[in-house]
């Protein structure tokens, strides 16, 4: 899994994962910092998790994704996710004109020549946190519809 992680939420969300896969699969984490282009190869599946920021990944996110070669990630499962605010009905508009930012990574990562897998959005309260009620056990829920 390769991550960044602002204020811990999505950090959380990737060590719920972490706990889900480790059982049956070797887990990798890698913060995005500590990325390289040869984290991306040779894996059965590669999980992406970032905040969302304006509608967008974290600017390293963006720069590692930047890194990635057309064509790269051929024939290489991926899947995405984001930690986000949850929508209020004062936050429609904004969320609704920014989105969120684990399809526009997806996208990119289509881009690269990936295969992606599955596309989700995970919740905060706040900009800071922390995550909307029962969010650790839909992350669970994912995780284990990825090893099926």
């Amino acid at each position: 899994m390769i991550y960044d992680s602002v204020y811990g939420n999505t950090e959380k969300i990737v060590k719920t994962i972490e706990d889900v896969l480790k059982g049956k699969h070797k887990v990798e984490l890698k913060q995005v910092t500590d990325a390289k282009l040869k984290d991306f190869q040779k894996k059965d599946l590669i999980i992406i998790g970032s905040p969302t920021h304006t509608g967008r990944a974290t600017k390293a996110m963006q720069v590692l994704l930047n890194m990635i070669p057309k064509g790269f990630l051929s024939g290489t499962k991926v899947a995405v996710f984001d930690t986000s605010m949850a929508t209020y009905f004062f936050m429609k508009g904004i969320i609704k004109f920014f989105g969120y930012s684990a399809p526009r990574v997806a996208n990119i990562l289509k881009k690269k020549g990936a295969e992606v897998t599955s596309v989700q959005s995970f919740f905060v309260m706040g900009m800071k946190g922390p995550l909307k009620e029962d969010e650790v056990e839909r992350t669970k829920k994912w995780a284990e519809s990825m090893i099926q």
